[in-house]
């Protein structure tokens, strides 16, 4: 009897407790519901943040001739820095994606928006990159872990085999 007398009040007790607890805190979620925030649909324009710009269409010059992705497709570009200490672009290389000059590609030199013109093809699981200036023979070949190697056949009889004049580090743009 004595246990039954103590655990009843006990438990009004905690009943008591229980119904003021649950009773605050319905107020509380009560008041917060009555808040409103602003909605985004009444913020003035200015207050809005701009969109971002539309991609646009690159332009650049190979050899002379202008070549835009709008004409010719879109390019995909690989910049390449010293494989050591490099942070500035020391040149792209790129190729010619959705056109009809998919065996194409083309090296800007100097971060500028010209170069020249290359033959461009796959090797196995290589991309590599032939052309020729009044200067000589190039090679350009980059591997999957965005290693390049050039090659200047300039100096070099036809047929005998060279080592990488230089190597790069590339990353996709």
């Amino acid at each position: 009897m004595f246990f039954s007398q103590v655990f009843g009040k006990c438990h009004m007790k905690v009943m008591g407790i229980s119904k003021s607890t649950f009773i605050g805190s319905a107020l509380i979620l009560f008041i917060a519901g009555c808040t409103t925030l602003e909605s985004p649909s009444t913020e003035s324009a200015s207050s809005k943040s701009p969109k971002p710009e539309e991609p646009h269409s690159r332009t650049i010059v190979l050899n002379g001739k202008k070549f835009s992705e709008e004409e010719h497709g879109s390019f995909e570009i690989w910049e390449c820095r010293e494989y050591f200490d490099g942070n500035k672009v020391l040149f792209e290389v790129g190729r010619f994606v959705n056109s009809g000059l998919s065996q194409y590609g083309f090296i800007l030199y100097d971060g500028s928006t010209s170069g020249d013109l290359t033959r461009y093809q796959r090797k196995g699981i290589n991309k590599r990159w032939d052309w020729e200036t009044t200067g000589g023979r190039f090679l350009f070949v980059l591997k999957p872990d965005g290693t390049g190697h050039y090659y200047d056949f300039t100096s070099v009889a036809d047929g005998e085999r060279i080592k990488s004049t230089d190597i790069f580090r590339c990353s996709k743009k």
